[in-house]
């Protein structure tokens, strides 16, 4: 879970740090999980887990789809051809589905860790 992907200011492939930095590449694995997508497809359904996803650069998800390709978590293929060029289908790997679970539990971690600050907030600042 401690990959690099993608490049410039956010890092790990964030634009921005609102949802934290390594926020997209669970998401993406999610969408994944449901069926194979190709990169548009991907941006377009990350918008129910990232609301303002239309904010973020197309190029970052697919320099993270790289990185996540190299490092054996999702796998791609060429689509078959509709209107212009073959696309490049993504899926998920049993390695990312593994990957995934992990997020899950560290996620449920962190949810833990925020509930309990927000419950002190309230005491404190209420």
């Amino acid at each position: 879970m401690n990959r690099q992907y993608g490049r410039g200011k956010g890092g790990r492939g964030m634009q921005r740090s609102k949802h934290g930095k390594n926020f997209l590449i669970p998401c993406l694995l999610l969408v994944l999980s449901k069926k194979d997508q190709h990169g548009y497809d991907l941006h377009s359904n990350l918008e129910t887990l990232i609301p303002d996803i239309e904010e973020y650069d197309p190029s970052i998800i697919y320099r993270l789809l790289r990185g996540m390709e190299t490092e054996g978590i999702i796998s791609s293929y060429q689509g078959a051809v509709s209107r212009g060029p073959k696309r490049r289908i993504y899926t998920i790997t049993e390695t990312g589905r593994r990957e995934l679970y992990q997020w899950v539990e560290h996620m449920k971690d962190r949810r833990t860790e925020i509930d309990n600050f927000l419950s002190l907030f309230q005491q404190y600042c209420g």
